[in-house]
């Protein structure tokens, strides 16, 4: 039979015969409460200080999202427009439009009533209403644009309000901003 105790299978030191180890002087497995939360502190501060950066790469992507989603839709204006389906032989009158209203972005075939309206195509604003379109120079709201049977733009009054003749956007979201023209 052996002579060893637990304390010896768990690597603590072997007693002398008749004598005991201080506990002091045992070896403590884990860790203690101040080292957890000096680890639970770093691992908050380093979470805080990575949450901006990623804010930053969302609004990033939610940008280009939506500037992809203003080509598209001219895209579609131009495309609608040199197909001329309504028949447009004016110069004057457009073919066309693209509107931005209510978050969400439309392709009309002519001259709608109102923005969105018996839409043929439509896309939701990337990043809803935190996300804002305007036209080249940030002075206004994007609202419109016309699209001639040639597919070039041309003034157009949509619901009362001029359409601008300009291809080149600002999208804004998160405090950034990004210009591109559509055309």
């Amino acid at each position: 039979m052996s002579n060893t105790s637990l304390v010896d299978k768990v690597g603590w030191p072997t007693p002398i015969r008749g004598k005991t180890w201080p506990i002091s002087s045992r070896r403590c497995v884990g860790y203690t409460m101040v080292e957890l939360m000096v680890g639970l502190a770093l691992m908050a501060v380093i979470l805080m200080a990575g949450v901006p950066l990623t804010s930053g790469w969302v609004d990033d992507a939610r940008i280009n999202e939506c500037v992809s989603q203003m080509e598209a839709g001219y895209a579609q204006a131009r495309a609608i427009a040199i197909r001329n389906s309504e028949g447009s032989v004016d110069t004057a009158a457009p073919a066309a439009v693209l509107c931005v209203s209510n978050g969400a972005i439309y392709v009309h075939a002519g001259l709608p009533s109102a923005c969105g309206e018996d839409a043929l195509w439509q896309a939701n604003v990337a990043g809803g209403s935190n996300t804002t379109i305007k036209t080249a120079d940030a002075s206004a709201a994007f609202v419109c644009v016309g699209v001639g049977n040639r597919g070039y733009p041309i003034d157009a009054v949509l619901a009362g309000t001029s359409c601008t003749t300009e291809t080149q956007v600002t999208v804004n979201r998160g405090g950034k901003s990004v210009q591109k023209n559509l055309f």
